[in-house]
């Protein structure tokens, strides 16, 4: 173990169970890293690493219609989740436009809080893991 290295996690599910998880949402939206560009595949695998683990540690939820339901850590309110509906074109368009110019996460926050109804400021009262985790997502959704 490094000088750094914190001691492994609790996972709740097994690889494979996340891993079904993961293939749901990959076939759903069509999203194939090998199909692209080594650039843009070394992002989209990163992301989906990052969220093998959050699956695995029981951060987040993705049902057969592609709704996800992300268990939040450190919730700032009484809600415990924020529940992400199955991206529509109405998301995009909603985001589009945010973050001109601005700081990335304008845009991203713009379609996640389109995608769960809440709009973007409630990912402004997240804690760092919770918004990670998030932010993953949206990333992810970006790169349908």
């Amino acid at each position: 173990m490094g000088k750094f290295s914190r001691k492994n996690a609790e996972y709740k599910l097994s690889e494979t169970s996340a891993m079904v998880q993961i293939d749901t949402f990959l076939d759903g939206y069509g999203i194939d890293p090998d199909a692209r560009d080594d650039e843009q595949k070394s992002i989209i695998t990163t992301q989906l690493e990052k969220l093998l683990k959050y699956i695995r540690l029981g951060y987040v939820e993705i049902a057969d219609n592609l709704t996800i339901t992300q268990n939040l850590k450190d919730p700032p309110g009484d809600v415990p989740t924020i529940v992400y509906k199955k991206l529509k074109g109405k998301n995009v368009i909603d985001s589009d436009g945010a973050g001109k110019g601005e700081k990335y996460n304008e845009k991203l926050h713009a379609l996640l809080g389109s995608l769960c109804g809440d709009g973007p400021a409630v990912f402004q009262t997240l804690g760092p893991i919770d918004l990670s985790v998030a932010e993953v997502l949206g990333l992810l959704f970006l790169a349908r």
